[in-house]
């Protein structure tokens, strides 16, 4: 994660009160890379992802009141988990059209590279299943874990031993396996 996402007690302050020149040094540090994680998580197209990347940023202004940096996470692991949210609630409501809308960029008439995409749109569209079928924290402490959060962080803010998420993590990519595997046969 890059450095210039960690905000200062005077910056966090500012944001917090609500300062224009705060709220736009803000959304400039992590809108770029809110892009690249939803995106790369979520398979989206650029403007899709930048409607995401809007309205995540937009409830991190409105909300920034309720996070507590007492608690232990950090704040940009506060705002990726709503842009992980954001984007999460788009694809279900876009869920049924999305395949159109998302291949369109990867057209290609090389038989085996459309052959290999609809393999890959395939075990994507089964991966998404799967983990949605895991319990909501499994889910979390999964998809944070794949962004590269430390567990540490993670244990942080789900209030929990760094060892119960360790023992979480291996159990859920255990059920994320064996419902995968139910799914795909």
């Amino acid at each position: 994660m890059p450095d210039n996402l960690v905000l200062s007690p005077e910056e966090f302050a500012n944001l917090k009160d609500g300062d224009e020149t705060a709220q736009l040094s803000f959304m400039r540090t992590f809108a770029p890379c809110i892009k690249s994680l939803v995106k790369r998580r979520f398979g989206l197209l650029d403007v899709d992802a930048e409607d995401i990347v809007a309205v995540a940023l937009y409830k991190v202004i409105m909300n920034i009141h309720k996070f507590d940096p007492g608690r232990g996470a950090k704040f940009s692991t506060w705002v990726f988990q709503i842009a992980v949210n954001t984007a999460r609630d788009w694809c279900r409501k876009n869920r049924e059209n999305s395949w159109l809308v998302h291949d369109v960029e990867h057209i290609s008439f090389d038989p085996e590279k459309v052959q290999e995409r609809e393999e890959s749109t395939k075990d994507a569209k089964l991966i998404w299943d799967a983990m949605s079928r895991l319990d909501e924290i499994d889910r979390q402490i999964l998809e944070w874990d794949a962004h590269d959060v430390p567990l540490v962080q993670i244990a942080k803010y789900l209030r929990m031993q760094e060892g119960t998420v360790r023992q979480r993590k291996s159990r859920a990519l255990q059920k994320l396996k064996a419902i995968y595997e139910s799914i795909s046969n």
